[in-house]
């Protein structure tokens, strides 16, 4: 796995998590993914959410 970026998101004291299958188990985290060649951490967290 390569580097990645995540954001939390807090808006009306809520907070965006992501569902999602990971190895075949339910789980919650933050939206988030892989940083693409080129790309900033902060452009590839924009791009994820």
């Amino acid at each position: 796995m390569g580097t990645r970026s995540s954001v939390a998101i807090i808006k009306n004291d809520q907070l965006l998590m992501v569902r999602q299958l990971y190895k075949g188990e339910e789980i919650w985290t933050f939206p988030g993914g892989s940083i693409e060649e080129g790309e900033t951490p902060e452009h590839a967290a924009i791009r994820e959410v």
